[in-house]
């Protein structure tokens, strides 16, 4: 078996010193991967928090190859639970495992195509503006406010910074699109999931300071105005995981925030 592992904040290293002790003593094949796969690695290991998962996962252009996320970070919605790294690396090379596919986000604006697994956010561009916030799906119009911004989110990203701004939490099984508005200077602009064929165009303007996009927690680009189409895609990212612990997890990790 080949296992390429990758990390990016000096606080994991730690970690990484461990997990490479595990891999070393179970004999299994291993290295560091920057930004090329090697031929015959069959699981991708991210080590940190939920937001290196995302990282990495970019980082290889959302390849199929099936990525174990382990926890180094706080949140660790996005990783799998084990009893030692030991055990987990044990896990592995006996194949005691199983990879799930979870849909991205296609998103669409004048500088072409991205995929987003977590979520894909419009807000303002300083502390001190708001921007102008209209929603449509499938070109009927919903709601449009004044506020922080908007953020369209997976089933899977519905527990990250969704959940924080008041939006629904969706389980990871489903196919659908969660819209949540930040901090609507109204009672109208609420929560909305919607179907997976739909189309969501999100617009926000802000002539002062300009509108942030931001695609699975990463800026990529601020202009006065900046219009999305997003659906749900065929694409799909493939997570290792070892148990469906789910609503476990979310009792739990709400219950300690």
């Amino acid at each position: 078996m080949k296992i390429a592992y990758w990390y990016k904040k000096h606080k994991a290293i730690p970690l990484v010193d461990a997990a490479l002790t595990a891999l070393r003593a179970a004999k299994v094949d291993h290295y560091f991967f920057e930004g090329k796969v090697e031929e015959g690695t069959e699981v991708v290991l991210a080590i940190g928090g939920d937001g290196t998962l995302l990282t990495l996962l970019h980082e290889m252009d959302l390849s199929p190859l099936p990525v174990l996320a382990i926890n180094g970070g706080t949140l660790g919605f996005l990783s799998q639970e084990y009893a030692s790294l030991d055990s987990l690396v044990a896990r592995l090379k006996e194949g005691d495992y199983s990879v799930t596919d979870y849909p991205l986000l296609a998103v669409r604006d004048e500088d072409g195509l991205r995929y987003a697994l977590n979520d894909v956010v419009l807000s303002r561009g300083t502390a001190a503006s708001t921007v102008d916030v209209q929603v449509e799906v499938d070109h009927q119009h919903v709601y449009a406010y004044r506020g922080d911004g908007v953020i369209a989110t997976t089933p899977l990203g519905s527990t990250g910074y969704s959940l924080s701004a008041g939006g629904s939490v969706l389980s990871p099984s489903l196919n659908a699109i969660g819209i949540t508005p930040l901090s609507a200077h109204t009672l109208c602009a609420r929560p909305l999931v919607v179907e997976p064929k739909a189309t969501v165009t999100l617009t926000a303007t802000s002539l002062r300071d300009g509108v942030c996009l931001a695609v699975d927690g990463l800026n990529v680009a601020q202009r006065p105005q900046i219009k999305l189409e997003v659906t749900l895609s065929d694409r799909r990212a493939r997570l290792v995981t070892f148990e469906n612990l789910f609503y476990d997890k979310l009792t739990r990790k709400l219950a300690t925030w």
